[in-house]
């Protein structure tokens, strides 16, 4: 498991933001099979 773990500390300043997501997040399908994708979940970040 270590050789999927990493540490590492980032500075954020006023007005940052950080998204975490799983795969299963891009990977999902609607109705027609389609995949979420990671365009949309950017657009979804940069919308909200």
């Amino acid at each position: 498991m270590a050789a999927f773990v990493s540490h590492l500390d980032i500075q954020l300043l006023q007005g940052d933001g950080v998204v975490l997501y799983t795969d299963g997040v891009t990977e999902a399908r609607n109705h027609d099979e389609e995949l979420y994708s990671m365009e949309r979940l950017c657009e979804a970040i940069s919308k909200n």
